[in-house]
């Protein structure tokens, strides 16, 4: 499955799931709501702007099926946004001077020492026991 790589000053902070969990490893996670609101972001609401969207998205995963191990979709799931999509709309909102995204394949999701990420956040809607990581 892959996932977002989020670096901040080039340090790992946040790992973003196309299912929407995220991993986090910082004392300041300014950037959950952001990722969270993510049906909210104008290339999912404004057709003008998404369906440009959508294009540069399947071009992206068409171009790198090889190194992902499949081509993911970017196509709605009954009106709902996919996990292509989102995973898609993560990474290109987080490329910017302050932080730098980039989607990895499952083998390089694989390296990460998990144990050093401070916590996971739940999906919405989703509640952890306080003993669930």
């Amino acid at each position: 499955m892959p996932a977002v790589f989020i670096y901040h000053q080039r340090k790992l902070e946040y790992v973003v799931f196309p299912n929407r969990l995220i991993i986090i490893d910082t004392d300041q996670p300014d950037l959950i709501g952001p990722i969270r609101a993510a049906e909210r972001h104008p290339f999912w609401n404004n057709p003008a702007q998404r369906n440009p969207f959508l294009k540069e998205g399947e071009d992206f995963f068409k171009s790198n099926e090889e190194y992902l191990g499949s081509l993911i979709s970017m196509a709605d799931v009954d009106g709902k946004m996919s996990q292509g999509f989102f995973l898609y709309l993560t990474f290109r909102r987080f490329q910017n001077q302050l932080y730098q995204a980039s989607i990895v394949n499952n083998s390089d999701l694989q390296k990460i020492d998990r144990k050093k990420f401070k916590r996971m956040v739940p999906r919405v809607g989703q509640k952890f026991s306080s003993g669930s990581r």
